[in-house]
């Protein structure tokens, strides 16, 4: 039975829309893509520092899996550490996080030495830190700064 025009118009219309609708619900679910310029407000950030340099090593989680250094000297520049680690991962790190009370949490006991973890959330920043000999940090925070550390490609 032959079809008429308006049939074959309504059908690739049709298509068309599912076609649209597909697109559009792939895009949806691809996360954001920052760059050295245009970092997110939430953050989670972790590192080392002190010694006789005093100079901190930083890493900086997004909610996406990105991962960042920011300069350690004043020749270097923010740069992103490759690869990206999944958004899922991240994001249940985030959880934990939360979960753990870090985004309030005061713990500040840093040595000589010392390891850290801030929790970012635009102009609110919490800092934990530790390494002072006689104080020990709960074992939430160095669960999680552990997890952090296993995120990092071997040779960081």
């Amino acid at each position: 039975m032959p079809r008429t025009k308006a049939q074959f118009v309504m059908k690739t219309l049709s298509l068309l829309l599912i076609l649209c609708v597909t697109v559009l619900g792939f895009s949806l679910c691809k996360s954001n893509r920052y760059n050295t310029t245009n970092l997110p407000e939430k953050q989670i950030r972790w590192g080392t520092g002190g010694g006789f340099t005093a100079i901190e090593k930083t890493y900086i989680l997004l909610e996406n899996g990105q991962i960042f250094q920011p300069p350690v000297s004043l020749r270097d520049t923010l740069k992103e550490i490759k690869p990206a680690v999944k958004s899922k991962v991240a994001k249940n790190i985030y959880e934990i996080v939360e979960e753990n009370g870090l985004s309030t949490l005061d713990y500040m006991h840093p040595g000589n030495l010392y390891s850290f973890i801030e929790v970012v959330n635009g102009d609110v920043v919490n800092r934990i830190s530790w390494g002072d000999r006689n104080s020990a940090p709960p074992e939430a925070v160095t669960s999680i700064y552990e997890q952090l550390n296993t995120l990092l490609p071997k040779q960081q």
